[in-house]
């Protein structure tokens, strides 16, 4: 890795955000995704509770607030999925994620219990009706002493 890389990398923020669009080659609207400047134009989500490696009992309650937008789109309709990574692969909690309010705010519970023990990475995903998505992860500690710095 060069050394302009590395630094570009280290002024990320500490919140990883990922995008995605779907496109393959045999898909005709590959395109919408993209402005007319073929600029990405997925949405966006940001998460502001709970912070990043917190300690939860088995029997606490832990509320989750994220932030989504889309360009162009009505925030009511952008489809919200909650996962768990598990060795980097996202298992779908059964967990259901309400819609965002007009303006955007999704707000929700999970019982902590329905975590094992341990460490777990929360990833909360925004997809647009083009199938555009991005996601913010949180880390969470459930019925640990301590908690691993993200």
């Amino acid at each position: 890795m060069t050394k302009r890389l590395a630094f570009l990398l280290a002024l990320l923020p500490a919140t990883l955000l990922v995008t995605a669009c779907a496109s393959t080659s045999d898909d005709d609207d590959a395109g919408e995704c993209r402005d007319i400047n073929a600029a990405a134009n997925p949405p966006t989500i940001t998460t502001s509770a709970p912070n990043d490696a917190t300690i939860f009992t088995s029997t606490d309650v832990i509320n989750v607030v994220a932030q989504v937008s889309d360009a162009g789109t009505d925030p009511t309709i952008l489809e919200i999925t909650l996962s768990e990574l598990i060795n980097v692969t996202p298992e779908e909690l059964d967990v259901p994620a309400p819609s965002p309010d007009a303006d955007g705010r999704v707000a929700f519970s999970i019982p902590a219990g329905t975590f094992d023990p341990g460490d777990h990475v929360l990833r909360i995903e925004v997809t647009d009706p083009d199938g555009c998505s991005a996601n913010d992860e949180i880390l969470l500690c459930v019925d640990s002493q301590t908690c691993p710095s993200s």
